[in-house]
């Protein structure tokens, strides 16, 4: 099988080769490109059937070569490398059909599940399941209609490995032997995974069953389990997001739209909860926000660590735009603490730690109720700076009288209520001028400018030239680098 490597960035290519004998995986590697054009060339010409792509790259992007393949109606695999903040960008180029998409720097073993996979998929079959280790199992192909039901037991002691395998081998026969005699279902497996095939679809039903069976392993071997249901592929990836709980029954479903915006505005809440300094709240949200997280990050342990290292990006942020000061986290070590952890239970604790960090960080640097009013303006303006606010506006959120907070807002940010105002929409205009197509006028509106005529002036007054000269001016670096 071939294979080309392409990143602009040459130690990147060395470092993939030295991660892994190819060779012994049976995979060539024809072809080195430190640019998208010519990694594109190269698929043209050598027809690999994988591509290790870099997302981000000059002439063309990873995202580019991708479509243009799909388009031309070439079989290429596509596995995608980022860095952290082009992470989201290539987690959404998925839907595009790339394989799987790694973060920089790449982990040999994530190097070698995400080639296992596109291997897979090249020879057109996947992983099925596989007999367990005494008598014949049933495999994907003999399997009886019905309801799959992914099984985690959780450990009560401290008993070392041999033991619990020992433990497990017996739990698993147990569980042949119950469902065999009660003629309810039957075991699978899959890989190393145990797994149920429960006759019925009904829910409540299979709810039933699997509480009593909760019981039943409780009662004999003191072990509690926990039950993921769900025919999805690749459902085993969310037992990392099942926990302890009253419920040891959880039904796998896709996050709904609503979920998603909910998902969403859990995130900013959090964001002023720490601002608030409000930590009960922040909790409170933090429990709401995890418990989305799971089907959200559709049983990614990665999408889970990376989008609550984006909480904390943004709250380094808003601090930032608040002029407050930050605790200026290291990106890279924050998704590693996220892969070091062994259960969701951790990885949640070790976030919220450092969200709860910001609030001890303002309550070490903020003081006196002036300072706070000025905080909380602040904030507000960050929240809603796309709105149509006034001096009213903000004199009512601080409680103040119109008058005296105009000289009170001046006094502690050193210009005008209208002028900071400004500077806050011209801040959020770059990004939309860098990262998208929007027309001017679009983007005025967009961050509250009465029109593009305002924007413009405004963007001229305070960075000496257009918006359209400053887009083009950024693009055209982008290309020469």
């Amino acid at each position: 099988m071939r294979m080309i490597l392409a990143d602009d960035e040459p130690v990147i290519i060395r470092g993939i080769q030295k991660l892994l004998d190819f060779e012994q995986l049976g995979i060539e590697i024809v072809g080195e490109y430190t640019d998208g054009k010519s990694a594109m060339k190269g698929i043209l010409e050598l027809k690999p059937e994988l591509a290790l792509l870099d997302i981000s790259m000059p002439e063309m992007t990873g995202v580019d070569i991708l479509k243009t393949c799909r388009r031309m109606g070439l079989d290429t695999k596509v596995i995608f490398i980022s860095g952290f903040q082009e992470f989201e960008y290539a987690r959404a180029a998925v839907q595009y059909g790339a394989v799987e998409y790694l973060l920089k720097p790449v982990i040999r073993e994530e190097l070698l599940r995400a080639l296992e996979k596109c291997t897979h998929i090249a020879k057109d079959h996947t992983e099925n399941f596989q007999p367990a280790q005494s008598g014949e199992r049933p495999e994907a192909g003999d399997l009886m209609e019905g309801t799959t039901v992914y099984v985690k037991i959780f450990w009560q002691d401290d008993g070392n490995d041999q033991m619990r395998r020992l433990m497990e081998f017996s739990l698993q026969s147990f569980l042949e032997e119950y469902l065999s005699e009660q003629g309810i279902g039957e075991m699978i497996y899959r890989g190393k995974q145990t797994a149920l095939r429960l006759k019925t679809t009904d829910e409540e039903e299979c709810r039933d069953i699997l509480k009593k069976l909760e019981l039943l392993v409780q009662e004999r071997y003191h072990q509690k389990l926990g039950f993921l249901v769900g025919n999805t592929e690749g459902a085993e990836g969310y037992l990392f997001f099942v926990e302890p709980s009253e419920d040891p029954v959880c039904f796998l479903k896709e996050e709904s739209e609503e979920e998603w915006k909910r998902f969403m505005q859990l995130r900013e809440r959090m964001i002023d909860s720490v601002v608030a300094q409000n930590e009960p709240m922040l909790e409170k949200q933090y429990e709401q926000y995890t418990r989305l997280l799971a089907r959200i990050a559709r049983g990614k342990k990665e999408d889970a660590y990376f989008y609550l290292c984006t909480l904390i990006r943004m709250l380094e942020e808003r601090f930032h735009n608040l002029g407050l000061p930050g605790r200026n986290p290291d990106m890279r070590g924050l998704l590693e603490k996220g892969r070091a952890c062994e259960t969701y239970r951790e990885m949640k604790a070790v976030y919220f730690e450092l969200a709860a960090g910001y609030i001890h960080q303002l309550q070490s640097t903020v003081v006196g109720v002036e300072n706070q009013d000025f905080l909380k303006a602040k904030a507000y303006i960050e929240n809603h700076y796309d709105e149509n606010l006034t001096l009213q506006v903000l004199a009512d959120v601080v409680h103040m009288n119109q008058y005296y907070f105009s000289s009170f807002f001046k006094k502690n940010a050193g210009e005008n209520f209208k002028e900071y105002l400004n500077r806050v929409r011209l801040q959020h205009s770059m990004a939309l001028l860098m990262k998208t197509d929007m027309k001017a006028y679009e983007i005025a509106a967009r961050v509250g400018f009465k029109d593009a005529r305002n924007f413009s002036e405004n963007f001229q007054r305070y960075y000496h030239e257009t918006p359209n000269e400053f887009r083009k001016r950024r693009r055209d670096a982008a290309e020469e680098s």
